[in-house]
């Protein structure tokens, strides 16, 4: 449960590379899960990770450069909230997310490349 959390909001830091995320009842039910289930009480990559993916980038010089810190920001959180869980999002971990958040096309294209491959044999 805590892995498919994790992927969801992988998933939501990809959509806030590109553009603000609106407030949802399933992103607030996701990060207060995680928040519940983790060993402490510390709420900083949670609050921050909800304000951040919220950011319309209006104090920002530019359009890609609002998308460039709303991804980086959740990005950075996502990794403080995955290891709060429990989870190192190792690179292996990080493959794993971006394959889980692919569409069934997507990975059927994916299991045709090197990429792939070279992944599989290595484990």
């Amino acid at each position: 449960m805590t892995f498919l959390a994790i992927t969801a909001l992988s998933n939501i830091v990809t959509q806030a590379r590109k553009a603000r995320v609106p407030p949802s009842p399933a992103l607030r039910f996701i990060l207060a899960w995680l928040y519940a289930t983790g060993p402490d009480n510390d709420r900083e990559f949670y609050d921050q990770f909800w304000k951040t993916v919220q950011d319309d980038g209006s104090r920002q010089y530019s359009e890609c450069q609002a998308n460039y810190l709303r991804g980086t920001t959740a990005q950075t959180c996502l990794n403080g909230i995955a290891r709060r869980a429990g989870i190192e999002l190792t690179a292996d971990v990080m493959s794993q997310l971006r394959f889980a958040n692919m569409r069934q096309i997507e990975r059927r294209n994916y299991r045709a490349t090197s990429s792939h491959r070279f992944n599989s044999k290595t484990k």
